[in-house]
This record gives C-alpha cells, structure tokens and sequence, in this order.
C-alpha cells in the first residue's frame, strides 16, 4: 500500500483507470505503532471537507509510505469483517451479518433452526444437539438450552437453563431453570421476579 484513495479523487487522477480497477476497500481498521503514530500526528494536513476542514487518518498511510516505513493489508475471507457501523442502518446491517454467523454456527452443530432470520441468539447462549428452534424465538443473556428440545415459535428466554427433551412454545421465560422433559404451556410467563 503506498495510498489511500477515495473513488472520486481516483476519477480526477490522470490513473483513474488504473485506480478503480483496484478491487479493494478500506475498511477503516488501522493498526500502528503508537510511538511512530503519537510522534507524527501532528504533521496530518488539515483538509477540505463537505462540512468544513477536516483530518484524515489515511493521510498516515501515505506519511508511513514517505518515510519508508512498511505499510500493508490485511484481506478477509468474509466482506462482512469490514462492515462498518457509522449509522443506524449500517448497524442493522452489522447486526444481522452477525446473527447470520452466529446462526449458522448453531446450524453447524445440529441445531435446527427453522427460519434463521427470524431467530435472535445471543453469544453467551448454549444450545444442545437435536433442539428445534422456531421463527420470532429470542434466546437472551447467559441461556442455557439442553438437547432434543422444541423452543418456539414466538418464545423469549431470556438469562435462563431449559433442560433436555423441554417444549417451550410461545412463552416467556426469564431467569429460571426447568427441569428436563418438562412441556412449558403456550402463554406462560415464568420469572424469578
């Protein structure tokens, strides 16, 4: 890497074709040392922006390059590890790339889990074997769920340990543990509050 370049700036260089045929992206996660980083900030150039001046990070890219300092990427296997959040939809998108992984890794160990986009698990959640998760099911907090169980449909559990061969569907459980093989009636609400 010698530079960072935006796509409209490239389109004003006279290698613009050259540029834009670069298929990679910054994704703005940088890694420098901090004392070459502390002992050069102050030199960043202040910039025309839409809102005003401003400073770019990336002007270090090219400061480090001057310098002969080594400066490389790192590429990603998953475009999703560069996803940013600097809005309220991009957040929504950072989140369900994160539900779609941390799904499929249910899915990868012999949960089942009926309509993915609809299920939300938490990463502090344990799912046993051969369970059955159905759509608008939210498994929350420190859950523990045992094998060959059925949760959902519409169910929350929530920081809560459901036992092995347990049917828990449309309910709310919160803060509680149940036995194994116990069958939860639709509608209830079990809380330790």
């Amino acid at each position: 890497i010698i530079e960072i370049v935006e796509v409209a700036n490239a389109r004003q260089r006279p290698s613009a074709d050259e540029l834009l045929a670069i298929s990679e992206q910054n994704v703005g996660v940088y890694c420098f040392d901090a004392d070459w980083l502390w002992h050069n900030i102050h030199n960043l150039p202040l910039r025309q922006a839409r809102s005003g001046h401003e400073y770019y990070l990336t002007d270090m890219i090219e400061m480090a390059v001057q310098q002969g300092r080594l400066v490389e990427a790192i590429v990603v296997d998953d475009a999703d590890e560069g996803l940013g959040a600097g809005t309220r939809a991009e957040m929504v998108a950072v989140e369900k790339a994160f539900r779609r992984r941390a799904n499929a890794h249910w899915l990868d160990n012999g949960v089942t889990l009926i309509d993915p986009n609809t299920i939300y698990i938490d990463l502090d959640v344990t799912i046993g074997q051969d369970t059955i998760i159905w759509p608008n099911t939210y498994l929350q907090g420190k859950t523990t769920v045992g094998t060959d169980c059925v949760i959902g449909p519409n169910s929350i559990i929530r920081n809560a340990t459901i036992g092995s061969h347990c049917r828990a569907e449309q309910v709310v459980v919160d803060g509680v543990a149940v036995a194994d093989g116990t069958v939860i009636r639709p509608f209830s609400y079990l809380s330790d509050r």
